[in-house]
């Protein structure tokens, strides 16, 4: 089966000027041999009709085209959008564009577009019915505000998923710097604990040396003394100290 391929070209300059008239771009459901300038006013002149439907305040347009009844409706395209009129020209690759080494290839249509005029408004026409939201040209444009908006919101779903990530990635940095924080103040209040201790016991243990120290010269002082005291009491007591005088 041939492939398609489509190449549109938009550089015209006649897509510079945008067209607001909604006559100039209509849509008849018919084909019609002919491909030219008209006098559209003279054999086509349609006319507007108060729609009966409460519900739909717009005037609905009446007219015919040899001999059909039509009834169609104007069209606004969608804000940030822009109707184009292609012209198609269809051709095919040339053999020596297909790989020589694939003998059952078979040459692709390549549809050639090129944008022709540009509008915001337009009529379409229905011959068998009156215009609804089940023409295709309604339902076309519903659904381009249908995906503006699916857009939208998608665009700021990724926004609040984002600002969402930040946040939780700021709340988690800022937790982890607390927890940081408080881990190196615990870390440095029991390292001032210990310091503290250390310096408490190693105070008292001096103080204990120290008193010890005090305590065993003074011990040794009341010994010493005593021992004096006792061996003066004893050269004084001894009678083989005293010389008898004859």
């Amino acid at each position: 089966m041939a492939g398609v391929m489509a190449k549109i070209d938009l550089s015209s300059q006649s897509l510079k000027s945008i067209v607001e008239d909604p006559d100039h771009v209509q849509y008849i459901p018919c084909h019609i041999d002919f491909d030219g300038e008209v006098n559209l006013q003279k054999y086509f002149s349609p006319k507007k009709v108060k729609n009966e439907d409460e519900n739909h305040k717009e005037e609905d347009l009446l007219a015919s085209f040899r001999g059909y009844p039509f009834c169609g409706k104007q069209m606004t395209v969608p804000e940030n959008f822009v109707g184009v009129i292609a012209k198609e020209s269809i051709s095919v690759k040339s053999e020596g564009e297909v790989a020589e080494e694939d003998s059952d290839a078979v040459c692709p249509t390549v549809k050639n577009l090129k944008g022709v005029c540009a509008f915001k408004k337009f009529t379409y026409w229905n011959w068998d019915r009156k215009p609804s939201h089940a023409d295709k040209y309604q339902q076309a444009l519903s659904w381009l505000e249908v995906s503006e908006v699916t857009s939208t919101l998608n665009l700021k779903n990724k926004v609040l998923q984002t600002s969402t990530l930040n946040l939780k990635n700021k709340v988690l940095q800022t937790s982890t710097l607390n927890l940081k924080n408080k881990v190196l103040q615990t870390s440095t209040l029991n390292l001032k604990n210990k310091v503290l201790q250390t310096s408490t016991l190693n105070l008292k243990n001096k103080v204990l040396q120290t008193s010890t120290l005090n305590l065993k010269n003074k011990v040794l002082q009341t010994s010493t003394l005593n021992l004096k005291n006792k061996v003066l009491q004893t050269s004084t007591l001894n009678p083989n100290n005293f010389k008898t005088s004859t």
